[in-house]
């Protein structure tokens, strides 16, 4: 006679079927993967002790939460001003390498202008600038502009020597892509940034722009246009 088993099982959360051994080997294709999640919190979720586990957190458009932080492990924050760079941070520049003061910022219109952050000149007689431009369609034109500071980035004074005064490109000029290498003379500067400004810039119509400079010793005669 036949005989009927009753059999249940109780699973626990988390069952996904694909779990990996911590620093195991994984292959690229091969290997099985759990998509992560996370949670929406800006109420300040509860700080974690040390070794315990916690929920990711999410911005409201799904993006992960990150934090700065510097070489000894210290948590460092960003304040991004209306001028789209950053508040209370000064680049570092000196005459053994290039710094990047725009970063392949695209001018559309969303933003049409864009300020790099403070860079401390003290001492330098000038400063090389190297400018990359590329247009998309037909915006109306791009101004690059160097601006210097009285007290250290809180009042900025447009610089409007020689070819500064009016450095502009129109789209025709900047189509195939422009690469320019200028001197901006900083004696006597302690704080300078550059600006880059688009006008007739949409969506469609942009664009694209990198700057570094590096330091000059000694004093620099302005060039005149």
């Amino acid at each position: 006679m036949p005989t009927t088993v009753n059999k249940q099982e109780t699973l626990g959360p988390g069952g996904g079927g694909v779990s990996h051994t911590d620093e195991a080997a994984f292959t690229t294709g091969a290997d099985q993967m759990v998509p992560v999640g996370g949670i929406y919190d800006e109420t300040a979720p509860a700080s974690l002790a040390e070794d315990q586990a916690g929920a990711v957190r999410l911005t409201v458009n799904r993006a992960m939460h990150t934090v700065i932080r510097d070489g000894a492990g210290n948590e460092r924050s960003a304040t991004v001003g209306a001028d789209l760079g950053l508040d209370g941070d000064t680049l570092v520049i000196t005459e053994a390498s290039y710094t990047t003061l725009i970063n392949a910022i695209r001018l559309d219109d969303a933003p049409t202008y864009y300020y790099s952050a403070a860079m401390d000149v003290t001492g330098w007689g000038a400063v090389w600038v190297f400018i990359f431009i590329d247009s998309t369609l037909a915006p109306t034109n791009v101004r690059i502009l160097a601006q210097f500071s009285d007290d250290a980035g809180t009042t900025w004074w447009d610089f409007e020597e020689g070819f500064w005064a009016a450095l502009y490109w129109e789209d025709v000029d900047t189509a195939a892509g422009i690469r320019k290498a200028l001197l901006l003379p900083v004696a006597g500067i302690d704080t300078l940034r550059i600006g880059a400004i688009g006008t007739g810039t949409d969506a469609t119509n942009f664009f694209d722009v990198t700057v570094k400079a590096r330091a000059v010793r000694g004093n620099i005669p302005v060039a005149h246009a």
